[in-house]
């Protein structure tokens, strides 16, 4: 029967199961400061200059690195960070110029934990650029934590949500319907079972021949058979969709409020 078809459907559909699975996700700030070259946009694009300017020296356990681009810099072109601590007399570290223009200097280790100011010069034939200077040099604070104490920490520190998944009410509240839906299926074929009862009810008030009413009562029996079952399922599956969407509808509430 096509009702049976059907109530076996939503019994499959009663039993799927859901599953999700998240991780969480972490990023680092990036440990790097740049700096402006400050140069007019009157110089000349032939002019040798800094396009450029990076340092990373926020890593309290990693000597402070320094890198420049040059433009317009020949192979005779060389590159100097110039730099001091609080209290301590300028001091110069060359710069490895690549072939590309792109300069680098690592500076001495400890001076991430001090803090200090710098400047960068460069020079080629007939030509000297520099970005800041000792009367105003860029100044690097003091690195207190490093990129992997401080990631840690930012996780340690994040709230993770304590409301229920959104994906386990959704199933909840889908089960119950479902489950409810099964419940009404199996009711209204209950009311059919019963309507055909009380049709050969009557026919045997109504004293047929033998044979007719042997079949007759064969029936019956198997149609109080079959309202027995539509019965139990549906008093059950109503119980257990009734206790779904109650379920489902309470998680709602709790995580509407906890937002």
């Amino acid at each position: 029967m096509l009702i049976r078809s059907l109530m076996a459907i939503v019994l499959g559909l009663c039993w799927c199961v859901a599953a999700k699975a998240q991780g969480p996700v972490s990023t680092a700030n990036a440990a790097l400061a740049s700096a402006s070259t400050g140069q007019a946009s009157s110089v000349s694009p032939s002019a040798l200059r800094i396009d450029g300017l990076t340092v990373a020296s926020d890593n309290p356990v990693v000597p402070p690195v320094v890198t420049a681009t040059l433009v317009n810099a020949g192979a005779a072109a060389r590159a100097v960070v110039w730099w001091h601590a609080p209290g301590e007399d300028w001091q110069s570290t060359p710069m490895s110029v690549g072939p590309s223009g792109l300069a680098l200097a690592r500076l001495p280790d400890g001076l991430q934990q001090q803090g200090f100011s710098f400047y960068v010069e460069v020079t080629d034939v007939g030509a000297t650029n520099a970005v800041g200077s000792r009367v105003s040099p860029m100044v690097m604070p003091a690195a207190t934590e490093g990129n992997v104490a401080r990631v840690a920490a930012a996780n340690a520190s994040r709230v993770e949500p304590t409301g229920p998944d959104p994906a386990v009410i959704m199933v909840t509240l889908v089960a119950g319907v479902l489950v409810g839906a099964g419940a009404g299926i199996f009711g209204y074929d209950l009311s059919i079972v019963n309507g055909r009862t009380a049709a050969v009810d009557a026919e045997l008030a109504r004293s047929p021949a033998a044979a007719r009413r042997a079949a007759l009562v064969g029936e019956r029996k198997e149609l109080e058979k079959a309202a027995t079952q539509d019965a139990v399922a549906t008093v059950v599956l109503s119980v257990v969709g009734g206790a779904a969407l109650v379920t489902g509808a309470v998680m709602l509430t709790v995580g509407a409020l906890e937002q």
